[in-house]
């Protein structure tokens, strides 16, 4: 559960992108942001370059989970060359995507689950942008979250949609340094405080931990969880070994009778827990790959051991 909590929170590009900012409206990500902003962004020191970028959100295929795939539109002039330049891709298919309008390029992993070759088309149909795309598929890219393709802006401001040349969903910013991204956010957000579509600017890490913030206060759970798991298996483990005490009297008491104090056994006993549980544990928690099923106890019961025995 911690690493699912870790794994949930971290950041996919791995800190290269503490110098990129993401703008949305102030009221949420259901608004849009009118496209005249870009120019007066653009000008702020320290501002390298601006992509507009919507949502896309249309279906692939059909609604499974399975076909689920990021949709967003990108300036390709500029997105992997100067926004998201720690992704890598081939220069021939940047160039080939720069050229084609319809043309789309996507994460590895994405292509590799669907099995695209260059040249393919594919078929996106709009849920609230009330179109129909139809892709070619360019080439992929490499980097830390390859889980969504990327098309033209240009071939969504061509098409008969309320938002074509008027608005965008966000706009995705690289900052020339990463001291210099508190000073250009609130430059930003004070610049539209007062106009029809304000502004909400946040780093990318910011923007992306509000979508894990959306589904409520699944640290405090998941945490909260963890806990009680915790509590519980010391419960188990503790009733373990005072079993193995109980079944042990004759053996505590012979021990008992030459003077060995009350503290004395309790610390063999606990000393033994110990000792039999790192031969155990140590290796499980280190090499966790040669333990792939549950390690099972397969003991037979303690039988009850006679006076002789035990001395």
């Amino acid at each position: 559960l911690a690493s699912l909590l870790q794994a949930l929170q971290a950041d996919p590009s791995g800190g290269k992108g503490a110098n990129r900012l993401v703008v949305q409206h102030a009221t949420g990500l259901a608004n849009f942001l009118p496209l005249s902003q870009r120019q007066r962004i653009e000008q702020i020191p320290g501002v390298v370059a601006v992509s507009p970028e919507i949502w896309f959100g249309g279906v692939y295929k059909d609604d499974r989970p399975e076909n689920w795939i990021g949709q967003l539109s990108a300036d390709p002039e500029i997105y992997f060359d100067k926004i998201f330049d720690d992704s890598t891709i081939d220069p021939k298919v940047n160039a080939e995507w720069k050229a084609n309008r319809s043309g789309f390029v996507a994460g590895q992993k994405v292509a590799e689950k669907f099995h695209w070759k260059p040249g393919d088309h594919i078929t996106l149909r709009g849920t609230y942008i009330p179109l129909t795309l139809d892709l070619v598929y360019i080439g992929s890219y490499r980097a830390g979250d390859e889980s969504n393709i990327f098309f033209h802006n240009e071939y969504l401001n061509q098409s008969k949609w309320f938002g074509a040349d008027k608005f965008t969903g966000i706009y995705y910013i690289k900052v020339d340094s990463a001291e210099a991204v508190p000073r250009v956010a609130e430059t930003i957000d004070r610049m539209f405080e007062n106009s029809d579509a304000p502004t909400k600017t946040l780093t990318e890490k910011q923007f992306q931990l509000q979508f894990f913030e959306m589904m409520g206060n699944v640290k405090f759970l998941i945490r909260g969880i963890s806990l009680i798991i915790l509590f519980s298996l010391t419960l188990i483990v503790a009733n373990t070994v005072a079993m193995s005490a109980r079944e042990r009297v004759t053996e505590i008491a012979v021990m008992r009778t030459p003077g060995f104090q009350r503290s004395h056994i309790l610390s063999f006993i606990l000393s033994e827990s110990v000792l039999m549980s790192l031969p155990g544990g140590v290796p499980a928690s280190l090499c966790p790959q040669f333990f792939p099923f549950p390690l099972v106890n397969t003991a037979r019961p303690h039988s009850r051991r006679s006076p002789r025995r035990a001395t």
